[in-house]
């Protein structure tokens, strides 16, 4: 009997070591694999190549700044098994240097899908003026449900609202189609104003409303390399 036992407890421990070894397996078989390029629908409205450039004039003081596109890449980052994130897969990045010549500002615009895999495309820019860090925001996003809200982390007493979409938008004497509308609540890259933005599809920023300092800055022309 005793033997019997310890037969039993040998086949058991192999058992256990068997199944071990299939949940390893397993646990490897079942990391999420992910391919997530960037959004196209933010490649449009909002990246674009050297050679581009936007003026806008302020309505009230017909002050102008221009704005131009100094570099911009794009690519993607591979996460390998051998990492160790508990995920693998390909996701897709790009970033662009803008400079204006108002302030002598310089954006630094960017997407990274590896913080993005759970959520919508967002595309991220900063800003610093004569070298003077001044703060960071979301542009805009890839979901364009009316009331959707994004809370950046690096605002915390503003928000980025998603409006509404629009056929046609006639600013000064041009109308642009496929326009995008957002409220941002606060945003230190516009003076911490409360701000209508609004996106033109292939253009970019067509006109921006700065509700507390009572500025509004339209685009008056451009020239865009995609």
């Amino acid at each position: 009997m005793k033997n019997k036992i310890a037969s039993l407890g040998v086949s058991g421990i192999l058992l256990t070591l068997l199944v071990s070894s299939c949940n390893r397996n397993s646990e490897n078989q079942n990391t999420q694999n992910y391919f997530i390029p960037v959004s196209l629908t933010v490649k449009a409205y909002g990246f674009f190549q050297p050679g581009t450039y936007w003026i806008y004039q302020d309505s009230a003081s017909h002050a102008l700044d221009s704005e131009y596109v100094v570099s911009a890449s794009q690519g993607s980052t591979s996460i390998s098994q051998n990492q160790n994130m508990g995920y693998t897969g390909t996701f897709g990045w790009l970033k662009e240097q803008w400079m204006g010549s108002r302030q002598g500002q310089v954006n630094n615009l960017y997407v990274d899908m590896t913080q993005s895999m759970n959520g919508p495309c967002v595309l991220w820019m900063d800003e610093h003026i004569a070298g003077v860090y001044k703060g960071q925001n979301i542009l805009m996003s890839d979901n364009w449900v009316p009331g959707y809200v994004i809370y950046p982390s690096t605002e915390p007493n503003g928000y980025l609202e998603f409006m509404r979409s629009l056929d046609t938008v006639k600013v000064l004497s041009k109308a642009y189609p496929a326009v995008i509308q957002y409220y941002e609540r606060q945003n230190s890259v516009f003076q911490y104003n409360r701000t209508n933005i609004y996106l033109a599809k292939n253009v970019g920023i067509i006109r921006k409303e700065l509700l507390d300092s009572v500025k509004v800055w339209n685009l008056i022309r451009s020239h865009i390399v995609q």
